[in-house]
């Protein structure tokens, strides 16, 4: 009865957020052409696939769950590269790149489990997916990062120092 609350609540809201989406279907989940807050999406939809997933977890027999939090984390995918091409802000990045590495995490989880359960190779390859996806994340901020300070013309010894004291965070 929690889960079915809980997944009514994340659909209202996905019906508050995004204009022209009235699927009131737990299953729906909307476009991302349109969104007035894609990171207030991101929360959404990672809280309704957490839901599925546990919904599973708690009822295996509920196979559907496990494939629509799979779906949903596809659909996060996609909205985490939208994302991610259009913030430069070095508080949104720390968020971002916290808030990312759970949702790939979980993802990889959720194809896992579908691929020990069904033996479709596709969720083999998707879980790979997620988790390259995950690393070129850290990756490409990285090279960012670093391009950036080059191009402003910082010097080496500063660039040290400011490694040493992340590293010391």
């Amino acid at each position: 009865r929690q889960w079915n609350q809980a997944l009514l609540n994340f659909q209202e809201a996905l019906l508050a957020l995004v204009p022209n989406f009235n699927e009131r279907r737990f299953h729906a989940n909307p476009s991302l052409d349109k969104i007035f807050s894609k990171t207030l999406l991101m929360e959404i939809l990672s809280a309704k696939a957490a839901t599925f997933k546990m919904r599973y977890i708690r009822q295996p027999e509920r196979m559907d769950d496990l494939r629509q939090a799979f779906n949903i984390y596809s659909i996060l995918s996609d909205l985490i590269e939208k994302m991610r091409q259009g913030y430069k802000s070095e508080s949104f990045k720390l968020y971002f790149g916290e808030k990312v590495y759970y949702v790939y995490q979980d993802a990889v989880q959720t194809a896992l489990l579908l691929y020990e359960m069904t033996q479709d190779k596709s969720f083999k390859y998707a879980a790979f997916t997620f988790s390259e996806k995950s690393k070129a994340a850290v990756l490409s901020d990285a090279i960012s990062e670093s391009q950036a300070k080059r191009f402003a013309g910082l010097p080496s010894h500063l660039l040290i120092e400011e490694r040493n004291i992340k590293n010391h965070l």
